[in-house]
């Protein structure tokens, strides 16, 4: 539930759709994150990807 609030779904079947997403999805969320990081001045550089 907590997950669903930061993400701003308020639905559980629109939510349920993200939970095993496949590895761009993943890939492309850790670049976007990234990406965020560094426009906040963020040097957060370490990724661990758990499988």
């Amino acid at each position: 539930m907590e997950v669903m609030k930061v993400s701003g779904h308020t639905q559980i079947n629109t939510f349920a759709r993200y939970i095993n997403p496949n590895s761009q999805a993943v890939k492309r969320a850790a670049d976007t994150l990234a990406a965020f990081n560094a426009q906040a001045g963020t040097h957060e550089t370490s990724v661990e990807l758990v499988n």
